[in-house]
């Protein structure tokens, strides 16, 4: 799938727009990935994960490492993600 498919595009801005509006500067996601109707992103080091019409954003995890790269599970079921910490960079998997 397409990293910036047509229905990925809307969920990108809305979200960068209200980071920008809240924070008074622009902040972008990264790493976003889609299954179904759910989006999961890396955003400050934290995972989020929305609707993909939009909609407030669920704080996944709050780890001070920090977190990268979620990818959605076939089924939609689990988020594998990584973290480096200590020096070493790790791969989680955790319910969605």
């Amino acid at each position: 799938m397409a990293l910036w498919s047509p229905v990925l595009l809307p969920v990108l801005f809305s979200f960068s727009v209200a980071a920008a509006g809240a924070a008074g500067e622009a902040r972008f996601m990264t790493t976003p990935d889609i299954r179904g109707d759910r989006v999961v992103f890396a955003w400050e080091g934290d995972l989020y994960t929305t609707s993909a019409e939009g909609g407030t954003a669920v704080r996944l995890t709050s780890n001070p490492a920090g977190e990268l790269a979620p990818k959605l599970s076939p089924d939609g079921k689990s988020i594998a993600y990584s973290t480096f910490d200590n020096g070493v960079l790790d791969v989680w998997v955790m319910p969605s």
